[in-house]
């Protein structure tokens, strides 16, 4: 047992044991220690590339310069210094902080600060630095700093207040373990899974290229993040439309299978009803895959994408940040809309929030006033609208703070929703 606790204990460790160098008595009373000590200091951080080899015989010269002026001049002060009343970094910063000794004080930072940060908490569950990386997780490092910051409020562990929530969370530890084990097979053989269809899934795409090809279908991917763009004959026509250079709408459907793929069509009006001009494929819905798509999409389609202009002049969206943020990367001179349709699914869908306790006799009206607003057909008049319903007038109800903040939110983006603010071409 005393041999384990031996292994363990940090005065083992060469950095811990030959910092001593750094305390004033034994540079008052054992210069030559000291200065062997330093050495073994140096080395070490030589070792780990803390410091250049080139520059360890000045640094040690400093060092002894130090003891022999510096220390002996003021030798009673280093004999009577008191770590229990005196901070070691202020005393040495005094004496060491000075032109000639620069390099020695950054080397003392250094040994100081590796013994600091959360060196008062680890010293209550100090373990075996050969093997602490490998068998620890960051929940077992927070739940031992809890612990012992816990332990530290008191004086003597006899003053600990067993609760009986505690005896029931110790009674079923070793239950909660073997459940965490059985979590993390599952999860291990879900991700093996996943992986494993989107490996067969990436095979067969690369498969398939060729035949598309031949059928003037062109399809182009990525890997990471996984994007694909498909343009179809029909699509890569659309793109002569006149409108395909002004409007473009942008509809992503999320979540279409296991792997949490999202398609996204882009269409632009015409005479028979809105024509596709590219279907995308992303896994997830992040603000890079949706900019790898739309880039797969612009290289594709080339000098003849959106009626030969290289960009529409507005796309149509729903709320989506990664979307309009992707959107304004790849084709940075186009202007941005929220779809009318999707604005006003959302603002309903937040009123049937039931965290944001709006009672179901009300979402109606205040659905109403929204209405009212996001239809006005001049600025003003969306104000006022605004205003009505920021007051509830007219309405009788009650009012309801959440409600008040979510609709001065939405206002602040009233240019991409509100009809007032759009010209005649949308």
């Amino acid at each position: 047992m005393i041999e384990k606790l031996m292994n363990k204990c940090p005065a083992n460790y060469a950095l811990v044991r030959n910092a001593s160098c750094l305390d004033p008595r034994l540079m008052a009373e054992n210069a030559p220690k000291c200065t062997t000590r330093f050495k073994r200091v140096l080395s070490y951080l030589s070792q780990i590339k803390k410091v250049k080899d080139e520059n360890c015989d000045s640094i040690l010269l400093e060092y002894n310069a130090f003891l022999e002026d510096e220390v002996k001049k003021f030798s009673n002060e280093f004999k009577d210094f008191d770590p229990s009343k005196n901070r070691l970094d202020e005393f040495l910063g005094l004496h060491l902080s000075v032109q000639k000794y620069t390099k020695v004080w950054e080397v003392v930072k250094i040994v100081l600060l590796f013994s600091h940060g959360q060196a008062s908490v680890e010293r209550g569950f100090s373990v075996n630095k050969a093997i602490e990386v490998e068998n620890l997780k960051e929940n077992s490092y927070v739940s031992q700093r809890l612990v012992y910051d816990y332990a530290k409020k008191y004086t003597h562990l006899h003053d600990f207040e067993i609760t009986n929530d505690m005896r029931k969370s110790v009674s079923s530890a070793r239950l909660k373990y073997e459940h965490y084990l059985e979590e993390q097979r599952q999860l291990q053989k879900t991700t093996s899974a996943q992986n494993k269809r989107k490996l067969v899934l990436e095979e067969k795409l690369k498969e398939k290229i060729g035949v598309y090809a031949e059928q003037g279908v062109a399809v182009s991917y990525s890997e990471h993040p996984f994007a694909v763009a498909i343009l179809t004959p029909l699509m890569q026509r659309a793109y002569g439309l006149r409108s395909a250079g002004h409007l473009v709408f942008v509809d992503t459907t999320s979540s279409c299978d296991a792997e949490n793929h999202a398609i996204t069509f882009l269409r632009t009006p015409c005479a028979a009803g809105a024509v596709p001009v590219g279907i995308l494929i992303t896994r997830g819905q992040t603000e890079e895959s949706y900019t790898q798509a739309f880039q797969l999409l612009a290289n594709s389609a080339g000098y003849s994408a959106f009626h030969s202009i290289g960009a529409p002049h507005i796309f149509i969206t729903d709320n989506s940040k990664a979307e309009v943020g992707a959107l304004k990367k790849v084709w940075p001179s186009s202007t941005h809309f929220l779809c009318i349709f999707h604005v006003g699914q959302a603002v309903w869908r937040w009123l049937w929030d039931a965290s944001n306790n709006i009672p179901k006799e009300s979402r109606k009206v205040l659905m109403e006033l929204f209405q009212h607003i996001m239809y006005a057909d001049n600025p003003e008049r969306a104000e006022q609208a605004f205003l009505n319903a920021l007051g509830y007038i007219g309405t009788g109800l009650p009012t309801y703070p959440l409600w008040s903040g979510y609709l001065c939110q939405q206002w602040e983006t009233k240019e991409k929703w509100v009809v007032g603010y759009r010209d005649e071409n949308i």
